[in-house]
Formats: structure tokens, C-alpha cells, sequence
């Protein structure tokens, strides 16, 4: 980096020549970040991998590749404007503006978060929940979607949805943060928001063949994969049949549900002695050690109305923005994501991508009728879901 030189501790000191200020990186902080953004990236593949096993045979690839293209395609667009568009410090109470684009003056200046550490370092941390959000909302896709299109629409998602709701959340300038709103874990930017698009998308594209019927009441094809489930979210996964729309991943069920109930839980029980452990960030001043007034435990019961507006919104804006983009791709022919009962019966796997998770024929080949060297007899084909 430039403008840089060690301590006598050996942190990094970085000289700004605008103002005259001298800023101390961490290098502990910095390993940390690093160290918990390999950790969140892991995820990303890790939510592919729980997805597939939720599936049928014939469909379990296609969430797998879901995951290694949401990474993929939200690194260039948070590259290319999304960083800026979330976290711009000349962002409007909505959505940043393009001062950081394709990543311009974000290297070695403070970040946002925390003056310990510098901005580039940050925004690759805060790219894996970028990443991650949208690959949460695809399962809301699975088995009737057309895999081309996702990419588009991931793209469109990440700089329409997400990135304005992470910047009225976690920007010092946004309406929320402002208002007061508590969110650390990304209650409403990731889960919120994932979770709604994901119900957005179900109902927009409708049931699957068979819906309702045995044919639909299938075990996950591999258990071993969803160990990594939970289940305390049992009861929110019955809304589906209450409200009677086809999202067999229950994304909605465990995010958005899952989300909604951090928000209002940390109006209730978040302290303000616990928020003043922190140090003081650039987007805190050192003379207010605490912005967090805290919740009803202290006695500042407006903090759950707070908490409810935050959460209502990010519902609303991403339900009506998803149902926009899906609406509006629905009238490009090739960016169309409902797939033909055709496509659904063969599996997304063979139709789209021309290959399946798992090969049962061993030792024949596709479409040979011998089976090491003995001719097979004819017979139904074999079909595996």
C-alpha cells in the first residue's frame, strides 16, 4: 500500500495526506477479518451442499453449481458497484452512490466499520454476505428453474435488493442506522431479505408438477448433507401448507422467519453496557462511546418499534422488488425462469447442465446396451429421482 510504514509494534501505520492524520492498522485485526471471511466463504458452498441434499437425484447438482455461480457473479458486480452502492460514505438514506466504483480509492484509507482496519480488507469481509444472501434466495428455485437466466437475475437481485438494504442498515447514512435500528448479524439485509425473495419467487413461478400429490412427498436424496440442518425452525416450515405455496427448501420458513424474530428479540434484550465494550469506530464519534440506546431490558421500549420498521420494510422492499424483476424477466424470452413440466420430469440436472450428481449406471455406458461386454436385455427405462 502506499503511504504506509510500521510501528515500533509492528502495526501498520498509514500516513493520510489530506488531512494530516496518522491511522494504525492491527494486523491481529486484519488476520481476524481475513481469518472470518474464509470462514462465511466457506458457507457459501456449504448452503449449495444443503440444498442438494434436500433434493431429488435429479436436481441435486443444479443447487451446487447455484452456489459456486452466486459467488462468482456477486465478486464482479461487488467489484464493480456494489461495494459502493452499499457502503459509499456519500450515501443517501437509501442507496450509496458510485464514489467507490469498480473499487476506486478503496485500498489502503480506514474502513467504515472500524478504523483498526483498512477499507479493502473490509469490503471483501462484507462480499461473502453479499455472496451468500442471494445464493440463500435461489432455493426458492429449485427443481422449475431455467439455470441460464439465475445468473442475470442474481445480478439484478444483489444490486436492487440487496445492496440498498445493507445500506439503509449498516451505512452510518442510512434511514434505519439512523433511526436507531440494531443489526449485527444481518437480520434484515441477509436473512430478511433472502428469506422474502425466496417466498417471492416460489409463488411467482408457481407449484411444481405433481404438487400435492405422493409424487412430491419425497425423502431428501442424502441425508448426510443435511445434518447441517437445524431444527428449531420446525414450526415456521408449516406455514407452506397453511398459506399453500410450493417452496420445498423452506428458505422463507428458517430466513425470513429466522430473521424477524432476531430483529424483535434484539429490541427486547439488547444492553447498553455490553455495546459500550466496543471501542469507538470513525462511524461512532469518541465522544458518544455508545450509540445504542439498547432495548426494553433498559427500559427503552422504543427500540422494538424501531426494530419492527426496520424488519417490515426489508419484508415489503424485497417481496415487491423480487416480484418486479421476476415479472419483468418474464416478457425477455431468454431470461425466462420457469422451466417446461418436461424439464421438471427429466430433472434441471440432464436438461440444463447434461449431467446428473450421480452415475447408478457403473460400468454402461449412456445409452449402450451392454454391460461389461454381455448384452443387456431390453427393458423399462430406469428412472431415478
Amino acid at each position: 500500500m502506499p503511504n504506509i510504514t510500521y510501528s515500533v509494534s509492528n502495526d501498520i501505520e498509514w500516513y493520510d495526506a489530506a488531512t494530516g492524520d496518522t491511522i494504525v492498522y492491527n494486523l491481529g485485526d486484519i488476520a481476524w477479518v481475513l481469518t472470518c471471511t474464509a470462514l462465511v466463504w466457506i458457507m457459501i458452498p456449504g448452503v449449495g451442499f444443503f440444498y442438494s441434499g434436500l433434493l431429488r437425484r435429479k436436481n441435486a447438482l443444479s443447487m451446487i453449481y447455484f452456489s459456486m455461480m452466486a459467488l462468482a457473479v456477486v465478486s464482479f458486480q461487488w467489484f464493480f458497484w456494489g461495494y459502493s452502492l452499499a457502503f459509499s460514505d456519500g450515501a443517501s438514506a437509501f442507496i450509496g452512490d458510485l464514489k467507490y466504483f469498480a473499487l476506486k480509492g478503496v485500498l489502503d484509507q480506514p474502513s467504515m466499520g472500524s478504523t483498526r482496519i483498512p477499507a479493502l480488507v473490509f469490503s471483501v469481509y462484507q462480499l461473502m454476505f453479499a455472496a451468500i444472501t442471494p445464493m440463500l434466495a435461489l432455493g426458492g428455485f429449485a427443481e422449475r428453474c431455467r439455470l441460464g437466466p439465475v445468473a442475470v437475475f442474481v445480478f439484478v437481485w444483489s444490486t436492487l435488493v440487496y445492496d440498498p438494504i445493507a445500506c439503509w442498515t449498516w451505512n452510518a447514512a442510512g434511514w434505519s442506522y439512523v433511526l436507531g435500528g440494531l443489526d449485527f448479524a444481518g437480520g434484515t439485509p441477509v436473512h430478511i431479505s433472502s428469506g422474502t425473495a425466496a417466498l417471492a419467487i416460489s409463488i411467482y413461478l408457481g407449484k411444481r408438477s405433481g404438487y400435492g400429490t405422493e409424487r412430491l412427498a419425497y425423502k431428501p436424496h442424502n441425508t448426510t448433507y443435511v445434518v447441517l440442518a437445524g431444527t428449531l425452525c420446525n414450526f415456521a416450515t408449516q406455514l407452506k401448507f397453511v398459506l399453500h405455496y410450493d417452496e420445498c427448501l423452506d428458505v422463507f420458513a428458517c430466513h425470513g422467519v429466522g430473521g424477524i424474530v432476531g430483529n424483535l428479540l434484539t429490541g427486547l434484550f439488547a444492553q447498553a453496557y455490553i455495546a459500550g465494550l466496543d471501542p469507538p469506530s470513525q462511524i461512532v464519534p469518541s465522544d458518544e462511546p455508545s450509540k445504542i440506546a439498547a432495548g426494553w431490558l433498559n427500559r427503552h421500549y422504543i427500540q422494538l418499534a424501531y426494530q419492527i420498521a426496520d424488519s417490515a420494510a426489508g419484508f415489503a422492499y424485497s417481496f415487491i422488488m423480487t416480484t418486479l424483476i421476476l415479472w419483468v424477466f418474464h416478457f425477455i424470452p431468454f431470461l425466462r425462469l420457469r422451466t417446461s413440466e418436461e424439464a421438471e420430469t427429466v430433472g434441471i440436472d440432464e436438461n440444463d447442465m447434461g449431467e446428473s450428481a450421480y452415475d447408478f449406471n457403473t460400468g454402461q455406458e449412456r445409452g449402450s446396451t451392454e454391460l461389461n461386454g454381455v448384452p443387456s436385455p431390453p427393458g423399462p427405462p430406469l428412472v431415478i429421482e
